[in-house]
């Protein structure tokens, strides 16, 4: 199983690649300065199994509408209890292009929250309902994607008290055990950290990464943080002569695009700065969208518990 996490500055955007070519991305930032990228122009006309969107704010959907145009997407899984009027409530303050699309398809929902094919991987999503918190990051969407032994986890934007409240559920703290790569949440911003999740060993991953831009606010500065809760990853020296180098942390504003090589035994491979991320022609340039006719699958999201 190959999986890429995206440069897409404060935002994100991962594609995982099975080793049957199927293929699963996760939310769809795009990058629109310097240089430019989008999902749906590097992966133009390609099939996806999957297009699950973690969080309902504009970083993680901002090529939404490209994406289901441009790509042939199977289905779009939510928050299967934020509908319309749901999500328009949630934005009191207006919605930007990304999260207007998405608010218009969830209008006529035609192939949402369907079961995706992808038998070489065990995809476990978990959510609170509409109600359980205010606003956007604590609904949003956990994602675990195991493959073999290999166990990677997408919070979306969770804060400390909806971590605290997910921790009551026994399948989750399973998963959380299993976990060796951990995508921190709201970009490793501060209010996503729970000393909690690492307590007892309960979650103790090689390493984390944080899909984010430059430093740019004090509460981005939790590398250190989360490093003391990781195991590391060793460089893999190719000569005598090279320096051997430990890291815990991994981050899109340092190493770009990343991606990974995982085994079904569960090892696996993790590529800093890595050459998959292509640099695209401003939007303007896209080809026009091709018209693809619907894949229509099964549903199932797992739900969190509310004690």
């Amino acid at each position: 199983m190959k999986i890429d996490i995206f440069d897409v500055g404060h935002g994100a955007c991962s594609v995982v690649t099975c080793p049957d070519g199927k293929r699963l991305m996760i939310d769809c930032g795009s990058k629109t300065d310097p240089p430019y990228w989008w999902p749906s122009i590097q992966f133009y006309g390609e099939v996806f199994a999957g297009l699950i969107l973690t969080n309902l704010d504009e970083d993680h959907v901002a090529d939404f509408e490209g994406t289901l145009k441009c790509l042939r997407v199977a289905t779009v899984c939510t928050n299967n209890t934020i509908d319309a009027p749901r999500l328009r409530l949630l934005k009191p303050d207006g919605m930007a292009a990304g999260v207007n699309g998405v608010h218009s398809y969830l209008q006529k929902p035609s192939c949402l929250n369907l079961l995706m094919d992808l038998p070489q991987i065990n995809l476990s999503l978990f959510r609170f309902p509409f109600g359980a918190f205010n606003g956007t990051n604590n609904l949003s969407l956990i994602t675990f994607i195991e493959y073999g032994r290999f166990c990677i986890v997408y919070p979306g934007d969770l804060e400390e008290a909806a971590w605290k409240r997910a921790l009551l559920n026994s399948r989750f703290r399973a998963l959380l055990q299993r976990v060796n790569l951990f995508v921190t949440s709201h970009h490793g911003r501060e209010s996503g950290c729970c000393g909690e999740l690492f307590e007892e060993g309960l979650c103790n991953p090689d390493a984390f990464i944080i899909s984010d831009k430059e430093m740019a606010h004090d509460t981005q500065e939790t590398t250190a943080w989360y490093g003391q809760h990781a195991k590391g990853l060793h460089k893999i020296l190719n000569n005598p002569w090279d320096a051997t180098d430990t890291r815990y942390v991994f981050t899109t504003r340092s190493d770009r695009c990343i991606s990974i090589n995982v085994q079904l035994d569960g090892t696996f491979v993790l590529y800093p700065n890595s050459a998959v991320q292509q640099k695209v022609e401003p939007k303007s340039q896209r080809p026009p969208a091709p018209a693809w006719p619907p894949m229509l699958l099964n549903s199932a999201v797992r739900g969190l518990s509310q004690k």
